[in-house]
């Protein structure tokens, strides 16, 4: 028997199972995939038919609805525009990125569209959007509606703003409780025929966290017109509870003086004491909860303020000094 004979042929990653391929590249950076690909033809066509399940390189995308057209932008500075097609023309490219910021721009003009749209998401594996912007859409349908709160509901979305908006429904108690890193919430000129209520379930889950889990310092700002006394009232009285002091900004808009004073009696019920607005820490001496209403603007405005200590005896506080002058 010859010495090529008995030697054993060693299999190439080119020529394992797909199955195999899979595994392996799936635990892959995406300059690693991109970089294998180069190497040979038969890896190159794997990856690209595997696109969508491996590390992708991470892109803006802006849908005109109107228009149906595409736009796929570089996440850099520049904002490079890499790609602009039709939208039916759209979802080979969306397999070969990964959406991090989706922008919706309406009217929209054919619920198909959207629905198109969605299910493009969908099919590519588009399920880690980190930042979702939608202006100028009316959505009729409350099975769209909830098809697009689904794919936003997919624990890593951290902002969401709506313009001009009008939608079917808001967002369900379970889509609510996978929005775990949401800390960034607006609203602007909606009219949500049902409420959207994201807000609300949102600032209970955040203030049961604050009590009751390890995430509790997590900034977030948000600005929205259906938030309820209640909620307010219930996260105030679980923030003074806490020896952290997690900063947020949170704008209740278009309130009147009815929502000014529940709110004000919902504190007396609550037994929510309070000196000008001002909630002060249980747990934390120099920090407080300050609110604010604004008539003209129909705003009311919840914030946290960390007092600079008051002056010792053994020195003289400067940044007290200058603060109060």
């Amino acid at each position: 028997m010859g010495a090529s004979e008995s030697r054993t042929s060693i299999p190439t990653l080119s020529t394992i199972p797909n199955e195999i391929q899979l595994q392996i590249f799936e635990h892959l950076n995406v300059n690693d995939v991109s970089n294998l690909a180069k190497t040979c033809s038969d890896l190159n066509s794997f990856v690209k038919a595997q696109q969508k399940f491996l590390a992708r390189w991470t892109r803006h995308l802006d849908v005109d609805l109107n228009e149906k057209q595409c736009r796929i932008r570089r996440e850099s500075s520049s904002n490079q525009v890499m790609c602009q097609c039709d939208l039916e023309d759209s979802e080979e490219f969306l397999n070969e990125v990964e959406v991090s910021t989706l922008t919706l721009t309406g009217p929209l003009s054919d619920d198909a569209a959207l629905d198109r749209l969605i299910s493009m998401m969908n099919s590519s594996k588009q399920f880690k959007i980190k930042s979702f912007r939608m202006k100028k859409v009316v959505i009729q349908s409350k099975r769209l509606c909830e098809r697009l709160y689904q794919l936003l509901a997919n624990g890593t979305c951290h902002a969401i703003s709506l313009e001009e908006c009008q939608l079917a429904c808001g967002f369900s108690e379970t889509q609510a409780d996978k929005m775990g890193e949401l800390c960034q919430f607006t609203v602007k000129d909606c009219a949500p025929l049902n409420g959207l209520n994201l807000l609300n379930k949102y600032l209970s889950k955040l203030a049961y966290d604050m009590r009751f889990s390890n995430k509790k310092s997590v900034p977030f700002y948000a600005e929205a017109p259906d938030l309820t006394v209640q909620e307010i009232c219930h996260f105030i009285k679980s923030w003074i509870q806490i020896s952290e002091v997690p900063f947020f900004q949170i704008y209740v808009t278009q309130c009147d003086s009815h929502f000014f004073n529940d709110f004000l009696s919902q504190c007396q019920r609550l037994n929510l004491a309070h000196h000008h607005l001002k909630f002060t820490s249980k747990a934390h001496p120099t920090a407080y909860i300050q609110c604010q209403y604004d008539q003209e603007l129909s705003r009311f405005q919840i914030y946290p303020i960390v007092d600079v200590p008051a002056v010792g005896p053994t020195g003289y506080c400067n940044a007290r000094y200058f603060r109060d002058f």
